[in-house]
């Protein structure tokens, strides 16, 4: 996979920023995302996994659509009906998820 010309600021400065943060954040008493949880195996893997579920979630609601729009060449109303189930499951399950945290 080749990156872009164009991608390599940004990329860059992430990375960048993301240094930055980890420096200021081992000298500050209480930073807001504390890094040293990182150092065990267990809070490493749910911050992994959470990331990961994010990517999926992002390609999922976003990149579909755009996917079945401009390569399967089909209207916003036939890929708004296809996903169409996808947001049902996603609404019920939303509710299922909050009654299951008040139990």
């Amino acid at each position: 996979m080749t990156i872009g010309c164009g991608s390599w600021a940004p990329l860059t400065g992430g990375v960048l920023l993301l240094a930055a943060y980890t420096g200021w954040a081992f000298h500050v008493p209480h930073p807001i995302l504390d890094l040293s949880l990182l150092r065990r195996r267990i809070p490493t893997l749910a911050l992994l996994l959470c990331a990961l579920a994010s990517v999926v979630t992002f390609a999922t609601v976003f990149l579909l659509p755009v996917f079945v729009q401009s390569v399967q060449r089909r209207s916003a109303a036939a890929t708004g009906l296809a996903l169409l189930p996808q947001g049902i499951v996603t609404g019920l399950d939303t509710v299922r998820g909050r009654n299951l945290l008040t139990c």
